[in-house]
């Protein structure tokens, strides 16, 4: 070899050496950085001798980080939901070992037990009508600390959109510049770790999957098949009014409804965002949970203002039909029949247009009918007579949601029911009565009048003719034919006749077969139980803002009966027994937002609805820490493999530093014998 050519070689080395010590360098100043990947100097030989740096490649390992991409998803959906429902338990004091809306309603209970006690003392009674308004109170404070909650879910969905967005358009902006210097062999290490951190903001709002191209280049694709980073990067657009995510080049018009959406950070806020009954109607606690409370505090303020004796609820979501013919299976003259209490089958049928609103004002025109939409659209039939039998067309049956057949009347009233109710009661069995007519004291003819609410009296006529009534059945079906009547037989066989429309009014009219059915009188009434006296409110304790609608209840616009607050009426004195019992009694149910409670207290009824919440957050907690702890380990992992070794990289300069200490000498070396040559030469 020629000195000349041992000088370059030389030469060559020191340049690459200088170049490798660099990168050293650089990866021992990252070793605290956790974005950044180890880098590697790759050597080559020169045709005529000498070494250079052929390319520095970054340490990578695909399938790692794709696992750590996944796990960064779903640790940041269930962080997501982790945070509500900690919100959630926090807001309804759960997470704090109290339940204060079960507490208020055992306080009202308590307060109810005193009064019952003591009905004279008006302290007991202020404590009542105080134990109610701050149930009132806590049903709205809960409902303005949903709409909190809610509104910082959104303002988030709107900046992840914009996250989103931004992450996807660098990644973009990064590949092509990767993919221009990859083509001119310049180092693009840099730019991959850039990139990388760009990907893994992505990974945290949306599950991806990346693909790497000859180019240098990274495609990204969602796990659900839709591409984010191919021929150019996807933008985002989320609208709060509609709460829909639409993508740029997509034909779907609402990625969330449709599924679109992979497991991550916005997946987990807009499903929680949702208000719609789909996502309502659904026990997972991940969809529309802020709503699905909404509902359920609805549906707990409608039990407190119900009065109804028996209701029945379809299972099928139809307030928003806007025409059953055209939507349903339901044609034009198919019916919904309901009857009360034996009386007379009263029919609605179905017509061309027919839509949701137009059948609950047919059934709120049935004598004793009542008919809303819960929280979640389903039809909820009610009565404040007997027993409720429902039936009609099958198609109708099933879009409704409702099975043909006859619900009972509770066994123990509602709460408002307690309060409201007037009764007047014979002390006659006649239970298995086939003609009432043979019984001592009521012929033919003989007849008394009923009237409710300062109605017109109605007349009951015995006898086997056109109108009258001569059995125990026809009698009960006469009664419940009318608005605001009830009649039943009485735990010994009496005869029972009540309301919850206040001024129960019962006389004899012919003759006086109300006195041989055992009724007492008091002068030409009958003895009426429960009925208010002087200055006395004797109609609904908890009522509707706005009035007594029952399709207007929520848990904003309920109130303690006004006149009992601003002091113009007193509490109904007798009534106290009858609630105390209403509260005690385990027969109230609710269905909404995916739960289904039955044959509960209030008070336990009102629990098992904070009880859910806090079994599902006790979950996503857990499973946020059980993904913490998996994402941790596997970013070890991937730092352990392509992160920096300081003992690896210390050996390797060490190697280094000989190398150029070589070379160096041997430049050294190469220069005295050019200098010695040159001296020879003078």
């Amino acid at each position: 070899m020629s000195l000349l050519s041992a000088l370059s070689v030389a030469v060559t080395s020191v340049q690459t050496i200088n170049t490798a010590v660099r990168t050293v360098s650089d990866n021992i100043a990252n070793a605290n950085n956790d974005e950044y990947n180890s880098r590697d100097t790759n050597f080559e030989n020169l045709q005529y001798g000498g070494v250079r740096v052929s390319d520095i490649t970054r340490k990578a390992n695909f399938g790692v980080l794709q696992d750590l991409l996944n796990t960064i998803s779903s640790t940041a959906s269930n962080q997501e939901l982790d945070d509500i429902y900690s919100r959630m338990e926090q807001l309804l004091g759960t997470n704090a070992n109290s339940t204060p809306i079960s507490d208020l309603i055992q306080n009202l209970n308590t307060a109810l037990k005193a009064y019952e006690a003591a009905p004279e003392s008006d302290a007991a009674e202020i404590q009542v009508i105080t134990s109610g308004e701050n149930l009132v109170r806590e049903l709205t404070r809960l409902s303005d600390g949903i709409d909190i909650i809610e509104r910082s879910i959104l303002d988030e969905i709107d900046s992840t959109v914009t996250t989103l967005n931004e992450a996807l358009a660098e990644v973009d902006r990064l590949n092509d510049i990767i993919v221009r210097d990859k083509a001119k062999n310049l180092s693009v290490s840099n730019l991959q770790n850039l990139r990388d951190a760009e990907i893994q903001k992505v990974a945290e709002i949306m599950q991806i999957k990346i693909f790497e191209q000859s180019d240098g280049r990274i495609v990204v694709y969602s796990t659900t098949g839709q591409d984010l980073t191919d021929a150019s990067a996807s933008t985002f657009t989320w609208s709060e009014g509609a709460r829909t995510l639409t993508k740029s080049g997509s034909s779907t018009t609402d990625w969330i409804a449709a599924g679109r959406l992979s497991d991550g950070k916005l997946k987990a806020l807009t499903d929680m965002a949702r208000i719609d009954v789909t996502a309502t109607a659904n026990a997972d606690g991940s969809l529309g949970p802020l709503q699905k409370l909404r509902n359920q505090l609805d549906e707990i303020a409608f039990m407190l203002v119900d009065d109804s004796v028996a209701r029945v609820e379809g299972t099928a979501e139809v307030e928003s039909q806007t025409d059953f013919e055209t939507d349903t299976t339901i044609t034009a003259g198919n019916t919904l029949t309901v009857q009360i209490g034996g009386g007379t089958t009263q029919t609605f049928t179905f017509g061309g247009g027919t839509t949701a609103t137009a059948l609950l004002a047919g059934l709120n025109g049935m004598t004793n009918v009542d008919a809303r939409y819960t929280a979640d659209g389903n039809l909820m039939i009610l009565t404040d007579g007997e027993d409720i039998t429902i039936g009609g067309t099958a198609a109708v049956l099933t879009e409704l949601g409702l099975t043909a057949g006859t619900t009972a009347a509770d066994s123990t009233p509602t709460l408002n029911n307690a309060y409201s109710k007037e009764k007047s009661e014979g002390t006659l069995d006649i239970t298995s009565n086939t003609n009432l007519v043979g019984i001592a004291g009521i012929a033919t003819g003989d007849s008394f009048t009923v009237s409710v609410g300062g109605a017109a009296a109605t007349t009951i006529t015995f006898g086997a003719g056109a109108g009258q009534v001569n059995t125990t059945a026809a009698l009960l079906g006469a009664l419940n034919d009318i608005e605001g009547v009830r009649g039943r037989l009485n735990d010994t066989g009496g005869l029972e006749i009540s309301t919850t429309e206040g001024s129960l009014t019962i006389q004899n009219g012919t003759n006086t077969p109300l006195t041989a059915l055992g009724f007492l009188f008091n002068g030409t009434n009958a003895v009426v139980q429960n009925d208010p006296q002087s200055g006395e409110q004797g109609l609904d304790f908890f009522e509707v803002e706005a009035g007594t609608n029952l399709t207007d209840v929520s848990r904003v616009n309920l109130r303690v009966n006004d006149v009992l607050t601003n002091g113009t009426s007193d509490l109904k004195k007798s009534a106290a027994t009858g609630m105390v019992q209403a509260l005690a009694a385990s027969n109230r149910d609710l269905s909404s937002g995916g739960l289904s409670i039955s044959n509960k207290s209030y008070t336990s009824l009102v629990s098992n609805v904070m009880v859910d919440v806090t079994k599902r957050a006790e979950r996503y907690e857990a499973l946020f820490q059980d993904q913490s702890a998996v994402m941790d380990n596997l970013n070890v992992r991937l730092r352990n493999e392509v992160g920096v070794d300081l003992d690896t990289e210390m050996a390797e300069l060490t190697v280094l530093q000989n190398s150029y200490a070589a070379s160096a000498r041997v430049i050294d070396i190469v220069n005295q014998m050019f200098d010695s040559l040159e001296a020879t030469v003078r």
